[in-house]
């Protein structure tokens, strides 16, 4: 009797050792699956691309909280390998920089930037940005945005001949004289109204341009392909908008916004956008 008590008690010892460890390995497995879990989602959403003439400034959720990170890793190429399944391959980008971007060191910031400058327009670029961890490790890379730098913004166009900002490279995204053979445009009064005009006009070695009537009213409004030919001379009044094409069918959006000073003074403001690729329009 009193051997199977004793072996009655070294079995309760030995089932409760077993169960022990059965319970704290589930434990640490519950607490690491976790930990995996949390890291995972921290990888950055809603990647955007606002482009400009050779630059653009791409901007993310970065889904951090209060979690400690290095920065972020920012991916940006034009050559990116893309397929039907495997979508972008980010080990075929290259790193934007060479070291990791710290951004904001603030973790109650919900959104970081980062300013990409030096590229070309009318190229395709592919971007993605991940999220560079304490331990140098790195999350899932982010949505990944498609984009083609082109010159956009506004410029203040004096007359013709005036000496001063009186023509507009779109390509170049700079003032130039009107006779300049890079001028995509021209203004001048005639019998009291105010026009737009093609370098062309002034002599046939300056560059053509032609123009089309449109109910643009934001240089980010979508445009169709203008049916037939256009015109070398448009009539304009503020808050007109427009369409321009050049010789080799590139296209540009045009936003007349108002006109200031009075006489041989007097300049037209206007916003614009200009997609140097060739019969594109989506821009």
């Amino acid at each position: 009797m009193n051997l199977f008590r004793k072996y009655l008690s070294r079995l309760a010892v030995a089932s409760l050792f077993v169960i022990s460890v059965i319970v704290l390995s589930c434990g640490t497995a519950r607490k690491s699956d976790i930990s995996e879990n949390v890291t995972v989602s921290k990888h950055p959403t809603m990647l955007t691309a606002d482009v400009n003439h050779e630059s653009v400034l791409l901007k993310w959720k970065t889904n951090r909280d209060d979690l400690l990170i290095k920065g972020y890793n920012i991916y940006l190429d034009s050559r990116a390998a893309r397929d039907d399944t495997m979508g972008l391959q980010i080990d075929k980008m290259t790193l934007v920089i060479g070291d990791v971007y710290p951004g904001d060191t603030d973790p109650s910031t919900d959104y970081e930037t980062f300013a990409a400058s030096d590229l070309k327009d009318g190229v395709t670029y592919f971007a993605a940005v991940t999220t560079v961890f304490a331990d140098g490790t790195e999350s899932e890379p982010s949505n990944t945005v498609r984009f083609i730098c082109h010159p956009r913004g506004e410029f203040r166009l004096a007359q013709s001949y005036s000496g001063e900002n009186d023509g507009y490279s779109l390509g170049q995204a700079k003032y130039v004289p009107t006779d300049d053979l890079d001028n995509y445009i021209y203004y001048a009064i005639i019998n009291g109204k105010d026009f737009l005009l093609s370098p062309s006009r002034i002599n046939d070695v300056l560059r053509k341009v032609e123009f089309f009537k449109s109910g643009l009213k934001s240089v980010d409004d979508k445009i169709k392909r203008p049916n037939g030919q256009g015109t070398e001379k448009i009539a304009i009044t503020a808050g007109d908008g427009c369409v321009l094409r050049t010789a080799d069918g590139s296209y540009a959006k045009l936003i007349v916004k108002d006109f200031e000073g009075s006489g041989k003074d007097r300049v037209v403001r206007i916003e614009y956008s200009f997609m140097p690729v060739p019969n594109l329009l989506d821009f």
